[in-house]
């Protein structure tokens, strides 16, 4: 059979090159660092440099800088670190080159990660398979030139870092873009050069004549279909509500308030809406996203609640939604065709007598102008909120319809070209996401440096190798007969969560609790409790089993 291996390399099974050891969980574990410890490594610490707690070190199993830890067990079985000190948890195992660079063991390793990722073992929680990995074939070069190869990838990766560093600013760059184009537009400034020689006028009495009348039409219908009174108009005066006083308002327009000229400002529903596993959606502050409605994550609930939710929110095509609770001040119009019902952490403001502006009124809102006024309209307690009295009184400039429409023209052309350049941004970063692996590809197929004689030949080293393990497995295990003398006095317990004091309720009810009996037990007012289940339900800290009619707390990943 033909040798594929480079000129002087050989081929052999990880599991010849290196000694191995399983991290486990020693006997004392404190977080806080006391006389002898060491940092405990665990998935985290090796992630994310995050060092929660400190280990003995004589009942611990301990890993040095030149050598692997490689996540055991887990969603991120197989991926590997370098240069970590401490006592490795159970769900780690440490990996020792046997003469060989370790940073070359290292990379290799890197490069085996969705391998190993895809073949594991385990029906729950997959684990490494042992099987997959010791007997993965192991490209073996001369040691000189393995250190070429780490040096290569060193340079490599690092003007890859400085990429990646580069393009990570243009989310950013395209967001403060957008931004400015909004201002802009809101400031008249777009338009600027537009208005020279128009004779323009502020909207906004057409506004408020277009809402009358069709207030005057939902009481006749309610009349006749025996429905109930429309919720009266709010007529109340004009409040100057914290506009930007440096912005000079271009002739002919105008400033209003949301409440005198929306036909309606309302929420979603109040109470925890029934839900299924599909049905219509109920859409939550989560789901509307800037300019758009994301339906990812969305809650179903069956007909009968969906009609039950719409006779008190009807959101309509072209009314807008603000989110209200939690991620405040998130702005989109409703789109067509979209059949849903909302909860109460978004508002609705209802625009179905000037339809025509709903696009711009959106537009108002995300401007910077609009946002400080949210910033400063918000309430903040268990998190922040946007009440609807609030709401009304945020201001936003009218100018004539005709001005509105190129704004909002203008505001798309300029939209669709930050558009344009950010799917280019997310091409290439794809590609660069790539590279690694591709490039990890051919430093160990021998592609990436060159092969020199004056290396000498892996089979001397293979055979050294091989020598070096055999005397290591004769050595005597050496059993530790020490008692540690450290006492902790502080027993880890749990504390409660003050940001998520639901879930810190549940985590001591195994079997879940009715949303009655949480409500109960959490100590909070209705509307606290209300406020703060819908967060930790987006967030994920609680969950509601539709079945069983329970909340049941969700584990942290």
């Amino acid at each position: 059979m033909e040798n594929k291996s480079p000129k002087n390399w050989v081929e052999t099974k990880l599991d010849e090159v290196v000694l191995s050891k399983k991290g486990k969980k020693p006997k004392i574990l404190n977080e806080v660092e006391f006389e002898g410890s060491v940092p405990y490594l665990d998935i985290k610490a090796f992630e994310k440099n995050e060092i929660r707690r400190y280990a003995d070190v004589e009942s611990s199993n301990l890993i040095i800088e030149s050598e692997i830890g490689i996540v055991w067990d887990g969603a991120r079985s197989g991926w590997v670190s370098k240069g970590k000190k401490g006592a490795v948890g159970s769900t780690i195992a440490i990996v020792k080159p046997i003469n060989i660079d370790s940073d070359f063991l290292y990379r290799f390793l890197q490069s085996k990660f969705d391998y190993l990722n895809t073949n594991t073992r385990g029906t729950g929680i997959p684990h490494v398979d042992p099987k997959v990995l010791w007997n993965i074939d192991f490209p073996l070069p001369p040691l000189a030139e393995q250190q070429r190869i780490v040096a290569k990838l060193d340079d490599l990766f690092g003007h890859l870092d400085t990429l990646k560093t580069r393009l990570k600013s243009i989310p950013q760059i395209l967001k403060n873009f957008r931004q400015a184009v909004l201002t802009q537009a809101v400031t008249g400034k777009l338009t600027e050069a537009w208005r020279v020689g128009k004779e323009l006028d502020s909207y906004l009495k057409i506004i408020i004549k277009n809402r009358k009348e069709y207030y005057i039409k939902r009481i006749e219908s309610a009349k006749i279909n025996g429905d109930r009174k429309p919720k009266k108009l709010d007529e109340t005066d004009f409040e100057f509500y914290n506009y930007e006083s440096n912005v000079k308002m271009p002739k002919g327009w105008k400033l209003a308030n949301l409440k005198n000229i929306a036909d309606l400002l309302t929420d979603g529903e109040h109470a925890t809406p029934r839900r299924t596993e599909s049905g219509y959606y109920l859409l939550s502050a989560r789901n509307v996203r800037d300019g758009f409605i994301s339906l990812e994550k969305v809650d179903y609930v069956p007909e009968d609640e969906y009609l039950r939710i719409k006779k008190r929110c009807n959101p309509e095509f072209k009314d807008v939604l603000i989110s209200c609770s939690g991620s405040v001040g998130r702005v989109s119009t409703v789109p067509k065709d979209l059949e849903f019902v909302m909860v109460r952490s978004a508002a609705l403001v209802k625009l179905q007598s000037n339809k025509e502006i709903s696009k711009f009124v959106e537009l108002s809102l995300r401007s910077r102008v609009v946002q400080n006024q949210i910033l400063t309209l918000q309430k903040s307690t268990a998190q922040a909120n946007l009440f609807l009295g609030q709401i009304g009184k945020i201001v936003i400039p009218i100018p004539s319809k005709e001005e509105q429409t190129e704004i909002v023209k203008r505001v798309e052309h300029l939209f669709a070209k930050a558009d344009t350049i950010e799917a280019q941004y997310q091409s290439l970063k794809t590609k660069i996401d790539s590279l690694p692996q591709a490039i990890l590809a051919k430093a160990f197929e021998g592609e990436l440096v060159e092969q020199l004689d004056t290396d000498g030949d892996a089979k001397e080293l293979l055979e050294e190798i091989l020598k070096l393990k055999a005397e290591e497995k004769k050595k005597p295990r050496k059993k530790s007969t020490k008692k540690s003398n450290i006492k902790i006095s502080k027993k880890k317990i749990i504390k409660p969560n003050p940001e998520f004091p639901l879930y810190s309720v549940l985590l001591n009810y195994s079997k879940g609790l009715s949303e009655k009996e949480l409500y109960k037990l959490s100590g909070l007012t209705q509307h606290l409790f209300l406020t703060q289940f819908d967060k930790e339900l987006e967030s994920g800290m609680i969950k509601y089993d539709v079945e069983n009619k329970i909340l049941v707390k969700v584990v942290s990943k």
